[in-house]
């Protein structure tokens, strides 16, 4: 039974992008600049890439629903950052299953794309 049933998202006719709103430590903020610097490729991008590979994760280990789990998170920076219409669907189908936000699954896809590249500790 999912945690929070989120509406229907409407998209733009044609479309193949769609902005989210993301929560961020400041020292994770600080290291995804520093890693869009260094591979000269924009924010959006490197999110675009750490999603997927996170989306794939999640597929293959079918890691547990866990409603109970939320925590706050203090001192977070807002990003407003462009990923593709369909990771837009996985993410909140995910949300749903998961009974965790969007903006945590995006944090959490991020911190661990930049641990796996060595950016963060």
């Amino acid at each position: 039974m999912p945690f929070k049933k989120l509406p229907p998202k409407q998209y733009p006719k044609n479309a193949k992008y769609v902005t989210v709103n993301i929560g961020l430590p400041e020292e994770v903020l600080d290291a995804l600049k520093k890693y869009s610097q260094k591979t000269r490729r924009l924010e959006s991008k490197i999110i675009q890439e750490a999603i997927e590979y996170y989306l794939l994760l999640w597929e293959i280990e079918k890691l547990p629903y866990e409603p109970l789990r939320k925590k706050q998170i203090l001192g977070l920076k807002r990003i407003a950052r462009t990923i593709t219409i369909e990771q837009d669907k996985r993410l909140r189908s995910l949300a749903e299953g998961s009974g965790r936000s969007i903006s945590e699954l995006t944090r959490e896809a991020i911190v661990s794309f930049l641990k796996m590249r060595g950016i963060l500790e």
